[in-house]
This record gives structure tokens, C-alpha cells and sequence, in this order.
């Protein structure tokens, strides 16, 4: 009796544990990741070959590849949009941004002072754009939301944005990006970008 027992509880733990690991494949082959290190591979594209900084800018040292995309309110050269498109049609999910922003520690004033953190006017998820397009931002989701905690000098911090995309999106079939878009105002004002990771749970 104690040997049919002993039976009937291995062959539970069996199929429980092979249970748990389907569980989890197949948890793991619903999300689709895609990750970019921002360096200057072709992959981006900015409005001039002064973005690209080996080794970081200023104080805001690499978190992914060997550069970072340094963009200011400035002067033209530093400013404007920079965006990547990649291969991937817009399927209805769930889709989690994240992307390393620091706060460099240039320009400088007249009064010695470096500049502060800029703000982007729009930054996010595209749809629709190619090498020199950047797109439009999706807005066409039903739920949306980001995290954009505020950064001191030389510091690094992840920005969120969450988005929820339904199997009615007008946008589906269509391929996505991230844009960055930093208005050239005059001001000293900068931002450093670096690791940028898309992790997509499609709809089941």
C-alpha cells in the first residue's frame, strides 16, 4: 500500500513539476523583447553626427554598448528629433518601454553653472515611420501610462512608459519605433539617452 501511495505521489510531483515548466516556457515565449544600446550603428536617426558620445557624455557614463545619444535645447547640431523603426508590426498587448536617462554636466553658463535636465516634448512608441521618418506617436491606446522621475547631474535613471493596444487598433500591421524630440530653444538644457528595451506580451 505504501509503495502504490508512494507511486501515485512521485507520478503528482512529476506532472506537477513538468506542469510548472510549460508554465513558464510558454510564459516566456509570449514575450517578445526588443533591445537597442542607442549606439552609433545606423540604427538611429539624428539630426547630426554630434549625438553620438563614446565612452558617454559628460558624466553620463554607457549602461549599454559603448555610446550614448546626447541631445541638447541648445544649438541645432544637438537638438531636433532622434528616432529608431524596427522590424516589428504592431500586434494587439501589452508593451513595457524602458530607457536610461542621465543629466550631463554641460553646456555651461556664463556664471560657470552646467546646464539642467530638458524636458521631451514628446517621446514614446511610433507607428508608421522608416529611415527618415520618425513616425507618429501612438496614441491610440486604451491604457497608457509612464514613469519619468526627475534626474540631478551625472545621475542615471529608467523611464517608463506602459502601453495597452487593442485587437481593434487602427495602428495593427503597422511597424513601430521610439522617438525622441527635443526642441531647439536656445536654452541650456540636455538630456543623455541610453538602453532602450521594448518587452511586448502579445493578446492571447
Amino acid at each position: 500500500m505504501k509503495s502504490i501511495l508512494a507511486w501515485v505521489i512521485s507520478v503528482l510531483l512529476v506532472f506537477t513539476c513538468i506542469g510548472i515548466k510549460l508554465s513558464i516556457a510558454a510564459a516566456q515565449e509570449q514575450v517578445i523583447v526588443i533591445e537597442n544600446d542607442i549606439d552609433d550603428d545606423g540604427d538611429w536617426t539624428v539630426s547630426s553626427d554630434q549625438h553620438f558620445k563614446v565612452d558617454g557624455q559628460s558624466g553620463c557614463k554607457a549602461t549599454a554598448g559603448s555610446e550614448t545619444l546626447g541631445m541638447a535645447n541648445s544649438f541645432p547640431k544637438y537638438g531636433g528629433k532622434a528616432f529608431v523603426n524596427f522590424d516589428f508590426a504592431l500586434v494587439p498587448g501589452d508593451y513595457a518601454v524602458t530607457i536610461n536617462v542621465c543629466n550631463f554636466e554641460k553646456p555651461i553658463d556664463e556664471n560657470g553653472v552646467p546646464a539642467r535636465l530638458a524636458d521631451a516634448d514628446y517621446i514614446g512608441l511610433t507607428v508608421g515611420g522608416d529611415k527618415e521618418n520618425p513616425g507618429t506617436l501612438l496614441t491610440t491606446a486604451i491604457k497608457t501610462s509612464s514613469s519619468k522621475p526627475r534626474v540631478e547631474w551625472t545621475e542615471i535613471k529608467q523611464w517608463s512608459f506602459n502601453y495597452t493596444f487593442a485587437d481593434n487598433d487602427p495602428n495593427l500591421g503597422s511597424k513601430i519605433g521610439f522617438l525622441i524630440d527635443l526642441p531647439v530653444t536656445g536654452e541650456f538644457l540636455n538630456m543623455s539617452f541610453d538602453n532602450l528595451k521594448i518587452e511586448i506580451t502579445p493578446k492571447a
